[in-house]
């Protein structure tokens, strides 16, 4: 049997830790760009790196309030295809 108890907790940790992790990316896009264009080249890759992992981080994030608002309305635990 399922913890619900436990698996919120789980859950809520993991949104917080995303959360800060999606700021500090933002925060890191959001920094000037050097004038020098060979350093433009390097930051402009480490934006698209940047880029890539706040698309995962967010899709993961929407599964996880998918699941907490499952939990808020007792349906976690059961398929959300078939039932």
């Amino acid at each position: 049997m399922i913890d619900i108890g436990k698996q919120k907790a789980r859950l809520l940790a993991r949104q917080a830790e995303l959360r800060n992790r999606l700021t500090r990316i933002e925060d890191e896009l959001d920094e000037p760009v050097s004038i020098d264009s060979d350093e433009r080249a390097v930051e402009r890759q480490d934006d698209e790196v940047l880029e890539a992992m706040g698309e995962a981080g967010l899709s993961e994030l929407r599964g996880i309030e998918a699941a907490l608002e499952r939990i808020a309305h007792g349906r976690y635990g059961i398929c959300a295809r078939c039932g």
